[in-house]
């Protein structure tokens, strides 16, 4: 497939995106905002991605988004085939994820959301990092957050 980078590997593959190194290489920064007495550790990134790359992952086209707001290198990964997008902590069933951790902003959240995650097909359903699933349809109907332009 041109233009698709393969994740191919005997391994597993860790998939992160740049604006968060800082994150993956000194999780201490995080060290305030976790549970007590957990020993964070750095994470090795083996494959960076960008906004727009296409993946494929178990024979299937995977689009990366690049959704900062809660983190700086939030990605979220569109299977269009599927009609899923796995968001992570980006947008919830009526709520957002949070803007107050490191990195964190409101305004490229909700821009990201808005630009990303409402431009998807209505009935795209939405794998969220807590709680139930949810669709952009219903995100864009009644998510008090973050409203449609």
């Amino acid at each position: 497939m041109a233009g698709v980078k393969e994740v191919l590997s005997p391994g597993i593959k860790v998939i992160g995106h740049l604006a968060d190194e800082l994150m993956f290489n000194n999780p201490a920064v995080m060290s305030t905002f976790s549970i007590p007495g957990i020993d964070l550790q750095p994470v090795e990134i083996t494959q960076w991605v960008e906004d727009g790359d296409q993946l494929d992952l178990w024979g299937r086209i995977t689009n990366v988004f690049h959704c900062p707001g809660h983190c700086p290198g939030n990605i979220a990964f569109y299977l269009e085939s599927e009609k899923i997008c796995f968001v992570g902590d980006v947008i919830f069933a009526g709520s957002i994820g949070r803007t107050d951790l490191p990195g964190g902003d409101f305004a490229s959240l909700e821009a990201s959301i808005r630009n990303k995650i409402y431009t998807l097909p209505v009935d795209t359903e939405l794998a969220v990092g807590h709680g139930p699933n949810t669709t952009v349809g219903d995100e864009m109907r009644g998510n008090p957050y973050v409203r449609p332009v």
